[in-house]
């Protein structure tokens, strides 16, 4: 399965995959057991008969690589990750020292450049900045941006406004206590905790990417915006914010898609389906689990 188009760059590229795992060495990220297993699995990776691309863009991608693939989605468990009842709200923002009054806005992943969470923070910080005082951020994931977060909060005397949790053991927590998440990434494949905010039944805001508008179908079950546009993003986070009742049929939408779309049963039988048919040598270039 192919994450990311950063991965087809590098199955496509030996000097691009080289680089990569000569980086990780001099950052002492990882080691050279690592080097050579990750050297190991690309030659043989090059050799296979048949990716899953999560997205067009990556099936667009393996293709120009020469290399065939099917469309398969990440699936995400609906009974897990289902709407949170008033009191297992409260409950998790309790356990989490959450406000137990304000509207939650969370993200929930790496703190790096790719995901622009620096967006996130100064577009928030816009919203204070109007005079909301309802509004609370809470940021969940570790990375080398951090620090520099935690600069801009400090800077604008807003740190009790903001909760960073750092990296999290389980994200339902965090999902149950949450009005309005936020993915704010500039480049995806297909990010797991967005499946799992849609079939928690929250307000969802999306930066524009191919992979996050792929994702959405056609369907009214997110809002997006310009990618790293603070102000449009601060615009979206006010009308949710201000506007409860926005809230609500975009979070039913979101459970909606989810169950329908991307429920892991459904994705676990189109895998069956795909493993028998690779199994017979016959594989249709381009099914989706939809169509399985």
């Amino acid at each position: 399965k192919v994450a990311t188009g950063d991965d087809v760059a590098m199955f496509s590229d030996p000097a691009g995959w080289q680089g990569l795992l000569d980086g990780e060495l001099q950052r002492g990220v990882r080691g050279l057991r690592w080097r050579l297993m990750m050297t190991s699995a690309w030659r043989r990776l090059r050799r296979a008969g048949t990716f899953v691309a999560l997205n067009e863009s990556i099936a667009r991608q393996l293709s120009s690589q020469g290399l065939q693939s099917v469309r398969l989605p990440n699936g995400v468990d609906t009974e897990r990750f289902r709407p949170a009842d008033k009191k297992s709200r409260q409950d998790a923002r309790a356990a989490l020292g959450l406000p137990r009054d304000s509207t939650i806005i969370a993200y929930v992943g790496r703190v790096a450049p790719r995901k622009d969470t620096r967006t996130l923070v100064a577009a928030y910080l816009r919203l204070l900045a109007r005079g909301d005082k309802e509004a609370h951020l809470v940021i969940a994931g570790d990375g080398h941006e951090l620090p520099q977060l935690r600069a801009l909060v400090d800077d604008a005397k807003r740190s009790r406004r903001v909760t960073f949790l750092g990296e999290v053991d389980h994200v339902h927590p965090v999902l149950a206590a949450t009005d309005i998440f936020v993915h704010p990434s500039r480049r995806e494949g297909m990010p797991n905790v967005v499946l799992e905010a849609m079939a928690t039944g929250l307000a969802v805001v999306l930066s524009d990417i191919e992979a996050h508008t792929e994702m959405l179908a056609g369907r009214p079950a997110a809002l997006t915006y310009r990618v790293g546009d603070e102000a449009a993003l601060a615009a979206r986070l006010a009308g949710l914010v201000q506007s409860p009742n926005r809230r609500v049929p975009l979070a039913a939408a979101a459970r909606e898609l989810a169950l329908e779309r991307y429920n892991i049963d459904g994705v676990c039988g189109a895998y069956d389906e795909l493993y028998a048919k690779l199994s017979a040598g016959d594989v249709t270039q381009g099914r989706s689990a939809s169509q399985a």
